[in-house]
Parts: structure tokens; sequence; C-alpha cells
């Protein structure tokens, strides 16, 4: 599928990363701050103009609030001094802030959320954010990690979440990039309501840490319309690997609403990945247009006990069903060379054409994974590869699954690297080239299940 403008992110490999170091040099004109105390920060962001870089000496800067700070036209660059030994922030807040360009810091807080974002113009890359108890295990936190509310134009990239109750949530936003991060020892992955013209894409979901003893059903990527008095619009998902073959399930994507009369529309979700024991590999409810293209949707092992209600006392093991892709709930919807199992029940008015229906352990019935993928992937966190069409087979000869690996991922913590990573792309803007919905559109068939 060809690289439409604002999309470049997708082609840069690490090799063309290391390339870009320098490529983005600071204008002689602008100025250098350099600071080691939260005085001496403040007092940098206010003397700062756009194109000014302000850089951070080793040490705990407590938590913070930027949000009075707006530098029209441009970025001031925020970043830690020295890449070995980060500053160190507990929660952040960025307002109503406006061109601040955040790279290579660590944020930690038992407060909820550790970092808020409600402004424009906003890069937060290169970061790593971290609830109150940081232990790699999500189980016992509480905080969410990043929200973006009310916000336009931001980029949230190569950075690593851990120890969150949920690492990501995009609420009433448009133009917002989740690029390149690493989302893993939480309970929950991205939740996204009343979101426009904006792209979740390279993404790495593994080690969900969720309390089946509390009912949680996790997800890693959720829509939602409580709330809400719009739906999602204008939205990529892509390149996703979501790599959940634990011994619990973890829901892949769930989109869909609660609202009556709220839609999601204009959606197209591609060259993802997903590997668990939960029902909603890809589910769509209240949807109207979406595009779902070259998909793997496969079950762990641990599927395979085919028992929604396993659990343990301790709430640490839950859930074992055959992952699927559903739309029968959604309208003009196209699901084509996706590899799944259970067969996918479409509406009406959507169309399936030339997927793959793997072999699973439910129906016993299906294709040969051999003769599909090579083999069975069976291990906690099978590698990216084990997923690849396998070649030669008349399933990449008809360009059906994944043809070709992807970068996921944090691509770099470095806080230079992740700047001009960031400077790259070219601007914040999504702007997605999808199919356009129909006009006149009917209501989708169904509705979002209970």
């Amino acid at each position: 599928m060809p690289t439409a403008p604002g999309f470049r992110h997708a082609l840069f490999g690490g090799a063309l990363l290391a390339s870009l170091i320098g490529a983005f040099a600071t204008p002689a004109s602008a100025k250098t701050f350099a600071v080691a105390t939260r005085g001496d920060l403040w007092a940098a962001l206010s003397a700062a103009t756009a194109g000014d870089v302000i850089l951070l000496a080793p040490g705990d800067y407590g938590d913070f609030s930027f949000t009075k700070f707006r530098y029209p036209g441009g970025h001031v660059f925020l970043r830690s001094a020295d890449p070995a030994n980060r500053a160190r922030f507990g929660q952040m807040s960025l307002g109503g802030a406006q061109g601040l360009s955040i790279s290579g810091v660590d944020a930690q807080s038992a407060k909820n959320p550790v970092v808020s974002i409600a402004g424009a113009n906003i890069r937060f890359t290169g970061n790593r954010i971290r609830g109150g108890t940081p232990n790699r295990d999500g189980f016992d936190d509480a905080q969410g990690g990043l929200h973006v509310r009310m916000a336009t134009n931001v980029l949230v990239g190569s950075n690593e979440f851990q120890d969150l109750r949920s690492a990501i949530f995009l609420q009433r936003a448009s133009r917002v990039l989740v690029l390149h991060n690493s989302i893993g020892f939480v309970r929950e992955g991205i939740n996204v309501a009343a979101v426009a013209d904006s792209e979740i894409a390279n993404n790495h979901f593994h080690d969900f840490n969720p309390n089946y003893g509390k009912g949680e059903h996790p997800d890693a990527i959720q829509f939602w319309t409580n709330q809400e008095e719009s739906g999602v619009t204008d939205m990529r998902i892509r390149n996703n690997f979501f790599q959940l073959g634990l011994n619990g399930a973890v829901h892949g994507m769930f989109i869909g609403g609660e609202r009556t009369g709220i839609y999601h529309r204009n959606l197209e979700i591609s060259g993802n990945v997903y590997y668990g024991s939960a029902l909603h590999g890809i589910s769509l409810y209240r949807v109207i247009g979406a595009r779902i293209l070259n998909n793997v949707i496969v079950a762990s092992p641990w599927a395979d006990n085919n028992n929604s209600k396993l659990r343990t006392p301790d709430g640490r093991t839950g859930g074992a069903l055959q992952p699927q892709i559903r739309v029968s709930s959604a309208s003009q919807v196209e699901v084509a060379r996706n590899i799944t199992m259970k067969g996918i029940p479409v509406s009406a008015d959507s169309t399936a054409a030339d997927n793959v229906d793997l072999y699973d352990s439910e129906r016993k019935a299906g294709e040969s994974w051999a003769s599909i993928l090579g083999a069975r992937p069976v291990s906690a966190a099978p590698a990216l590869g084990e997923f690849l069409t396998l070649a030669p087979s008349a399933a990449r000869t008809r360009g059906i699954g994944l043809l070709a690996p992807f970068a996921h991922g944090v691509l770099t913590l470095d806080p230079v690297r992740a700047e001009n990573w960031a400077a790259s792309l070219g601007g914040n803007s999504a702007s997605p080239a999808l199919k356009p919905v129909a006009a006149n559109l009917p209501t989708p068939v169904g509705a979002s299940p209970d």
C-alpha cells in the first residue's frame, strides 16, 4: 500500500534513524539553557522562544506543570542532557501547553494520570512512564500512564510504558499519532473516545497483568462512546504487535460503543498481529465504514482450553477462547487478505474476500498452520517473524497475511535521537487517506454486546 503524506515514519529503520542524528540541527539564532533545579527550569521555560533548547541535568524535578507555557510557530526542545543519567519527574501536566517537545525523561508517580496533555503541537518522545510501584507488574497499580484530552497535533512516540493500570487514554482530541511505543506490565492498553484524524501504529503490546479476580476483561485497544457525542473518525490502526500469549485472556481490539446512534466511522485496521487467548482479536460494533486488511489474528496455546470462566483465586489467571475477527454488527466494512480463526461473520452490507481460516481446537476445522505459517507459534512470546505468511505458499502468492516484518515498539530512548526522529516525521498531523464512507449512511446491523 502506498505511504500517504504525513505517514513517512513507517519507512524509518535503525540505520536510517541513526543517520538522522544531527540532521535537524538547532538554528544558529536559538538559545540553549542548561538547568539543574526546578527554579532553573521554570526560568528557562519563561525565557525560551520557539527553537530554543533546554538541557536537563540529572536529578529529580518532582511534579511539574507546563500548562502556562506556549510557543507558537515551532517547538521548545526539553530533553535530558545525559542519556545515561536521565532527568526524573513525578506527575507531569501539559494542560494548555503549546509547542513543547519533551524527550528522554522519566516520569513516575502514584498520582493519576502520570502525564496529561491537553494542549497543541506537543511531542512526547523517548520517555519512560511508570506508575507508583515500579516492579514490572501492573497487577498492583492504579494509575493511568498518559492522557491526551482536548488536544490537537500531538505525537506520543517511542516511549516505554510500565507498571500502570492503563497505558494511554485518548479522548476528544484530533491529529494524534501514537507510534512505536512499548506497552507492557500493565493491566489495560489504549482507550480511545471521540478522537479524529489520528493513527495508532507500530506499537508493541506485551506482558499484561490484569486482575481477573476483580472481573477485568482487558483490551490492548478499546474504543468507546459512553457520555460522548461522537465516535472515533478517520483513524488508522496498523502494524501493531499484540504479543499476548500468557495464561490470561487479553483482547486485541474491541471497537464498539455504549450509546445508541453514536458510531465510529472511516477506520483502517491493517497489518496487525494478535497472538493470545481472548475472543475479540478484532471486533467492530457500531462502526460505519472500515477496512480490515492483512491482519494476523491467531490463538496462543492457552486458548485451546476453550473456557472463558477459567480463574485462579489470586486473579492472576483467566480466560481461554479462540480469537476472531468479528464485524457482523458493523456496516460498510471491507475484510480482505486476513489470517484468522473461526471464520469471519460480516453484516449484509459488508464484504469478506480472500481470507484464511486457520484450524482451531474448538471447531476442529480450518486450514493447517503448516500450510499458512510453516508452523504454529507456541511460546508465550514468539517473535514477529513466526507470523509471516509461508514462502512459497498459495497464501503468499495471493498476498494474504503478514508479508514482511515491521519495526514495533520503542525505536530509541536516547533524547537526541528521539527528538530527531520526531522532527523527521514532517509534522504531527495524521491526515489519513482512507476510503470515504458512502453517502446516506444506513444504521449499522446489530449493536454492541452487553
